[in-house]
Parts: C-alpha cells; sequence; structure tokens
C-alpha cells in the first residue's frame, strides 16, 4: 500500500487521465436542447430524463465541472503536495525523517508540528476530497524514520564519539594545512595534532640545546 502522500498523488493522476480523454472544453449546458455540449459541438450529456429545476441544476453543474475545471483542482492539490511533504534535510535526523515539512516546526527545539506524514491535515483534508476512509487510512503504510545506528564492535561510548570526530576530521579537514591552522585529529575528545606549525625559533633551539640539557633538573622537553 502507498503512504497518504502517494495515495492522493495516485488519485491525482487519475483524475487527470480522465479530464484530458475528454472532449474539449468549455462546456455549456443548453436548456431548450436538455443537453451539455462540448467546444466541437460534441453532446456529452443528455439530462432530457430529468425535469424543472433538477433538469437546469445537472445540467449546469455537468457544465461547470468540465475538464478544465477538473485540471485546475489537480493543479492546486499537487501545490499543496509539494508543500506538505518530507523534507530532505531532515534525513539525518531519524526521528523527524517522516515529519511533514509544510505543517512546520514549534518550540524551543523547532520540533515539526506533524511528526509523521499521513497525520498532515492538509493531506488528509485533500485525501477527504478524493473519498479516503478511516478504514482506507489505517491500511496505509505509515512511513517509519530509517533505523538508528547501534554501535556493535564492543566499544565504549568514548570511543565511539572519539571515531565519529576522527571520521568527520578526516573529511572536513583532510589532515591538512588550513592557512595558519593546524589540522587535527580527534582522540578520546581532545584534539592532538596531526601535522605540526612550522618550529619557532626558540624551538628549533631548544631541539638543538635538549640532549645536552637532560642532566638539568629545570629542563623539561617539549618532545
Amino acid at each position: 500500500m502507498p503512504d497518504l502522500h502517494e495515495w492522493i498523488s495516485q488519485k491525482i493522476d487519475a483524475a487527470e487521465q480522465r479530464a484530458q480523454a475528454c472532449p474539449p472544453w468549455p462546456w455549456t449546458f443548453d436548456a431548450d436542447w436538455e443537453e451539455v455540449k462540448a467546444a466541437d459541438g460534441i453532446v456529452v450529456a443528455d439530462v432530457f430524463a430529468l425535469s424543472g429545476r433538477q433538469l437546469r441544476a445537472t445540467g449546469e453543474f455537468i457544465a461547470a465541472n468540465d475538464p478544465a475545471a477538473a485540471l485546475r483542482r489537480c493543479t492546486a492539490d499537487r501545490k499543496i503536495l509539494a508543500r506538505h511533504n518530507v523534507n530532505p534535510a531532515w534525513a539525518d535526523w531519524p526521528s523527524q525523517a517522516v515529519a511533514c515539512y509544510g505543517c512546520g516546526v514549534e518550540s524551543d527545539c523547532d520540533w515539526p508540528v506533524t511528526e509523521n506524514i499521513n497525520d498532515c491535515p492538509e493531506l488528509l483534508d485533500i485525501a477527504e476530497g478524493y473519498g479516503l476512509t478511516a478504514d482506507e487510512h489505517a491500511q496505509l503504510d505509515r512511513p517509519a524514520p530509517p533505523p538508528r545506528k547501534t554501535c556493535t564492535s564492543g566499544k565504549t561510548l568514548g570511543q565511539a564519539i572519539a571515531d565519529v570526530f576522527d571520521e568527520f576530521t578526516a573529511v572536513q579537514l583532510d589532515e591538512t594545512f588550513l592557512g595558519n591552522v593546524t589540522a587535527h585529529k580527534f582522540t578520546g575528545l581532545m584534539p592532538i595534532a596531526v601535522e605540526l606549525l612550522p618550529p619557532t625559533p626558540i624551538q628549533r633551539a631548544l631541539d638543538i640545546l635538549g640532549p645536552h640539557l637532560q642532566d638539568e633538573p629545570l629542563y623539561r622537553p617539549t618532545a
């Protein structure tokens, strides 16, 4: 079964196909001949079996609901479908991946008003116009958020977080120099330099003198 959004899309497709297969419009009601005619003169409906007010009302109703009107309704419904849909930008947030973007957000956390597209009030109103019943709605597929990723490697939470930081840094910084910024790699939750900036003159001097100062109690090597 489709979800609510796809169910409405299918109904719109079917309505468009029916309208496009009809005779040319506009249609008009000829009260004298008790007929509804298309633009090319083809009779599309006879209402002579009716009488009085019912005859005229039926003829005028058929003429007013010609294929052009049906296609306008389909166009309007598609615009609503385009607004009330899931937001691709929320795909990285599993709990919001199937929320209705068109219904907006609320609270300080910008939480979606409609957490599942099948519960969208706008779509439910459109679907009612296409004949959706409560039983049919219950049978529709209900979009579910993607499963959350779980750690199955036996790592601790800190190790798992560290790995995520490492992957992000490798992609975003490519572990290279960025101007005067040193690229870092995360180990645990502490950034450790992977590439060092060029040493200062003092650092170079300490590197040279280091072996000769090992026995000095106040000297502490930097590496």
